[in-house]
């Protein structure tokens, strides 16, 4: 994490910045489809797999790192002031 003040336009992204998922150029062009059941509100089976949660977790987020879910690239514009009266 990195904060900055002044001009960003023209910064170029790290190529390892992102390290859980996919690049859009390396995404898979397939869409995928899940099969997920569940008991009592909780996820237990994808694709007719009864996993643990840990393993069904983890399975989610390699079926996700590659169809480019969870990337976020967020710019913000932001002033904050702050005063002091002591």
């Amino acid at each position: 994490m990195k904060a900055a003040c002044g001009k960003t336009h023209g910064w170029i992204r790290p190529p390892d910045m992102f390290q859980m998922t996919t690049s859009p150029q390396g995404a898979s062009s397939t869409p995928q489809t899940l099969t997920l059941q569940f008991k009592k509100r909780n996820t237990i089976v994808i694709n007719n797999k009864i996993l643990k949660p840990a393993t069904l977790l983890r399975q989610l987020y390699q079926l996700g790192e590659k169809q480019e879910i969870g990337r976020v690239d967020l710019g913000e514009n932001r002033f904050v002031g702050f005063k002091s009266l002591g």
